[in-house]
Parts: C-alpha cells; structure tokens; sequence
C-alpha cells in the first residue's frame, strides 16, 4: 500500500469538506482516522472500503489511485495549473487546463470543478467576463451533491469577486447571491468559519448594488457568528465594510465608531493594509 496513504486520505477529506470525527463515524475512532493521516498507521482493507464510501470515491478506482502515480500527477498539475493562473499568463494556463482534460486522473467531478474554475478564471483576467461567470457556474455545478465542499465556496467567492471586479448585475449575481445564502445556512454550526466568508462577500455585492440594509443584515450575521464561536475570522472586515454602509446611510457617528473597532481587529490580526484602509476613514471623518 502507498506511503502516501495518509496523506492522500487527508486531502480527499479536506475536498469534501469533512472533520476527521465526521469521517469516523460508523467506522472507527477519530483517533484512528488521525493516525492514518499522519501515516502511523495502515488501516485494514474492510476500513479503506469504508473511508472511501464517505469519500465519495469508487473502492477500485482508490485502491488504484493509491498504489499509482495518480495522486502525485494530480497535485502537480493542479499546482502549476494555480502558480500559472495566479500569474496572469492566461496562454500558459489554458494550455495547462487542456493537458489535464486529457489525463484519466482528471475525470473525477472534483477535478472536473477545479478546471472549469480555473478556466473561468483565465478568462476573466482575459477580460471577458461573460464566459467567466458561465464557466464558474458550470463549476459550482459540476460536482455538487448535497454537502457543500470547501472548493463549492472557494468558486463561489471568485464569482463574487468577478461581479465586484466587473460592476455586473442581473441573472447571475441574483444566482451568486442565492448560492451564497445557501452556504450560510447550511454550513452555519457545521463549518462557521465558510458561513462568515459566504456572509462577507454577500456584503460586499448588496454594498456594490447600493443595497445597502441588505449588506447591513449580512454583516450583522456574519458578526454574530463570530462572536458566537469567538473567532476573529473575517471580523474586522465586516466592521469596516458595515462602517462603509452606515457612511453611506449618513450616520457617520456609528460609521467612525466602526471604523474604530475594525483597527481594533487589524491591529490584533496584524493585517496592515486593512490596518490604514479603516485609519484612512477614520481620518476622513475626523
């Protein structure tokens, strides 16, 4: 069996969004699924089996991809497929994407979902913003059942930032916007930290249409649920984003008081841009 047994396990773990505990249930102990991870121990076949049901991967095809190369040929193509795309060289990268749609290893719905987001990502930087969002759409489709994946959200959040990049509106933001909703009821208790991004860049597009109590709404729950698990994730940017909304409003009292609290959370986090983003305001008001 491959060396690599663990880490692979870990890594189709983490692509559908699930804790070591969740992957345990009905099969044996989390503590058993963390040593398999850390590869201080093999499981037994009959619990491979298992595993690879909760994976949603074929046993045949994961008992193949683990004695193989696939695994390897997966994580160096999606690697150079992101370095190239995060480079903004959209011939290399489009080129890259279309060796992989060739490969065996990337007939997976997950990976087919990697590639068109990447694509969509490639043209977009190309400037056409319209196949993008098509192509992004396409993705969160792709490999969608009914637990929400960690890469659901990650495409989710490029659309949004495509919408806010490109001023867009119409049919799919109304989508990107029920989607988002979407995640931030289903994940909630589940996976707090993905609800508070989905709320926060919810925010960001109701700020963008000038929606502005709307934005308001969503930065209120993303903050109540920060609070609530006592995580400082996202925190300071939905204080400064609500301070944006209630400037907009006309109440610059409760704006600058914002303002205030978001300093307050970058200082903490160390996140200096952010840092002079919310001091630029203050000094605007003041």
């Amino acid at each position: 069996m491959s060396d690599n047994i663990g880490l692979i396990i870990r890594s189709l773990r983490k692509r559908v969004n699930i804790s070591q505990s969740k992957l345990a249930e009905g099969i044996c102990s989390q503590s058993e699924i963390s040593k398999i991870e850390n590869g201080l121990i093999n499981p037994y076949v009959n619990t491979l089996y298992l595993i690879s049901r909760k994976l949603e991967v074929n046993f045949n095809d994961f008992y193949e991809y683990l004695d193989s190369s696939a695994y390897k040929e997966i994580e160096s193509f999606q690697s150079r497929i992101k370095e190239v795309v995060a480079a903004g060289n959209f011939s290399d990268a489009m080129q890259l994407i279309a060796e992989a749609k060739g490969l065996q290893s990337f007939e997976d719905a997950q990976m087919k979902q990697f590639l068109f987001w990447q694509e969509a990502v490639c043209y977009y930087l190309a400037k056409n913003i319209e196949q993008a969002f098509i192509l992004c759409e396409q993705a969160f489709r792709a490999a969608r059942k009914a637990e929400l994946k960690e890469q659901d959200i990650e495409i989710l959040i490029s659309m949004e930032r495509m919408y806010n990049g490109s001023l867009r509106s119409g049919t799919h933001i109304t989508h990107l916007l029920n989607a988002l909703n979407v995640v931030s009821e289903k994940l909630g208790a589940a996976n707090y930290k993905l609800a508070v991004q989905a709320l926060y860049h919810m925010a960001r597009i109701y700020y963008g249409m000038q929606s502005l109590h709307e934005a308001l709404h969503c930065c209120k729950r993303g903050v109540h649920i920060c609070r609530e698990h006592q995580t400082m994730i996202n925190l300071g940017e939905l204080m400064l984003l609500q301070g944006d909304c209630r400037q907009a409003l006309g109440d610059l009292g409760a704006a600058l008081k914002l303002y205030q609290y978001a300093t307050l959370f970058f200082e903490a986090t160390e996140s200096a841009y952010a840092f002079n983003q919310a001091k630029t305001r203050i000094e605007s008001l003041s």
